[in-house]
């Protein structure tokens, strides 16, 4: 599984830092690079007005799933990769290991002095799926992979981050990229062995709720939705250090619609939804509110556990209260985490409070596998149903160590400018590069900025590659991270999501400043 902890911890100092960023669940945290179909949908105006009477809609059941979407993480190792830097820092490879009913095959490889990506494939020896996917169970190819992954070279043993980069269209089989960061220098020629352990499927699942619409689309035409001007505030979704960054929780506000949805609760209705933005600051996005009123003590209980389905794939979409009430206590002044874990559950319950009774949910597409951006759309709403129960393991599928030496072959690529020369970003910001390296993998840059600028130095911003060609190579910008001191110092680096020729870079744009390299 990917670390989330540390690729938030290398933007932490450019952005505003929830007080428990590091302490969320993975869930909260879905920022990640990805792939797939986004819905850029229009917010309808849905007359089909409700009132106080009571409505009741016939049951469905889901349909056949469509496939995996592709990878979230983007492969390096690819065949765009030119045929000069292949033949400096690649190397073809095909040294394999098996046992315990997987086989695991070496690839290819390209190394730098500091990072090393290792192209491999696992393959059940016995033909047996390497995933699931059922009515209510569905694997997180994003997060399958190895419990253990390390690189020994020479003395040390290196940590690696494999990322799976195939769809699962074939069963038996799946592709995975990992890299390994580190010291490298005069580790060409070196034998180096990479080390796995425990073969690992993250499964989502749910249960059915008895969801008496096709989708969430229908329920929402059969009802007025809620103006975003009559939400409720409850307090604060998130706070920061630099107390002018405002992020407000927010709640729907009960209504007088008597909407049935379920067979499994049938004194609960509907009474109220609409669409309104939440979340943390500068990154707000608008979810689907839907307020319920519990027909019983018991069905209230129960209604608890609700979550989402995605109706085409059958992905189970968690939902937890933290959603829309987020954390609004200060994680500084309390004697010990006790006491500061006790203020957040006593936020929540104040939050939770104004619902008075009522069981509120909100969807989030963003939850979806992680895939889907942007704000929830009315047109979205076709694609999910209400369902309950949801539920996150780890599976170990195939317990067992794979050890596969092979021997290191790159070329030192890296070449160092010192420009120590000012400019001024688009947005003002005088900046001075003191210095950059670039190698055909990736790329580090350190410098100085205006005392307080440094909030201004956005690692999501993207690096242009100016080629001696005439041509431009536009970097990811998700694949750098840095930090910076009080004085305006600052340090950057990264990998190069398209591999390139760094002999033929001629200049570099970084924040939007063009940086000619001049020895």
């Amino acid at each position: 599984m990917r670390s989330f902890r540390s690729e938030y911890k290398r933007e932490a100092d450019l952005r505003p830092i929830p007080n428990d960023l590091f302490d969320r669940t993975r869930k909260a945290m879905r920022k990640t690079p990805r792939r797939g179909k986004t819905r850029w949908g229009i917010l309808i105006p849905v007359c089909a007005l409700l009132a106080l009477g009571s409505v009741t809609v016939v049951g469905y059941g889901i349909g056949q799933f469509a496939p995996f979407s592709g990878p979230i993480y983007q492969k390096t190792l690819d065949s765009s990769v030119p045929a000069p830097v292949n033949a400096a820092v690649g190397k073809t490879v095909q040294k394999s290991a098996q046992g315990s009913g997987l086989s695991v095959t070496v690839n290819r490889t390209a190394c730098d002095n500091r990072r090393i990506y290792i192209d491999f494939t696992v393959k059940s020896t016995d033909s047996a799926p390497l995933q699931v996917s059922t009515a209510y169970r569905r694997s997180q190819l994003p997060r399958s992979g190895f419990a253990e992954a390390t690189l020994a070279v020479g003395s040390k043993s290196v940590e690696c981050h494999a990322f799976r980069t195939d769809d699962a269209s074939v069963e038996d089989t799946a592709q995975f990229e990992a890299i390994a960061q580190g010291d490298f220098s005069g580790q060409n020629g070196k034998p180096v062995t990479l080390s796995l352990k425990d073969f690992t499927d993250e499964v989502d699942s749910c249960e059915d709720a008895g969801f008496l619409c096709q989708n969430l689309g229908e329920l929402y035409r059969k009802m007025k939705p809620e103006r975003p001007e009559n939400f409720l505030k409850t307090g604060l979704f998130d706070v920061y250090a630099d107390k002018s960054l405002t992020a407000p929780s927010w709640t729907i506000p009960a209504g007088k619609q008597r909407v049935r949805f379920s067979d499994q609760y049938p004194g609960s209705y509907v009474d109220n939804i609409g669409f309104h933005k939440t979340g943390e600051y500068g990154c707000q996005q608008d979810l689907l509110y839907l307020s319920i009123t519990p027909g019983s003590d018991s069905e209230a209980s129960a209604l608890k556990q609700l979550c989402f389905q995605n109706t085409e794939t059958g992905n189970p979409v968690d939902f937890f209260d933290e959603i829309i009430t987020g954390n609004g206590v200060e994680h500084v002044g309390f004697d010990s985490e006790k006491a500061y874990k006790k203020a957040v559950k006593e936020d929540t319950a104040r939050k939770l409070a104004v619902n008075n009774g009522r069981i509120v949910l909100a969807l989030d597409p963003g939850m979806d596998d992680n895939r889907l951006a942007g704000d929830c759309t009315a047109d979205d709403l076709d694609h999910y149903r209400i369902a309950r129960n949801f539920k996150s393991e780890t599976l170990v599928r195939f317990p067992g160590e794979w050890d596969i030496p092979f021997t290191l072959s790159f070329a030192d690529t890296s070449r160092t400018f010192h420009p120590a020369k000012s400019y001024t970003t688009p947005d003002g910001l005088p900046i001075t590069f003191q210095s950059i390296t670039v190698s055909d993998l990736s790329i580090s840059f350190s410098g100085t900025c205006a005392e307080g600028g440094r909030k201004a130095l956005s690692p999501n911003t993207e690096i242009k590659l100016f080629l001696k060609d005439g041509s431009v190579v536009t970097e990811d910008k998700n694949k750098i991270g840095g930090s910076g001191g009080p004085g305006g110092d600052f340090e950057f680096s990264g990998s190069f999501g398209t591999l390139v020729d760094a002999e033929q870079i001629e200049s570099i744009e970084l924040f939007g400043v063009r940086v000619p390299l001049e020895s």
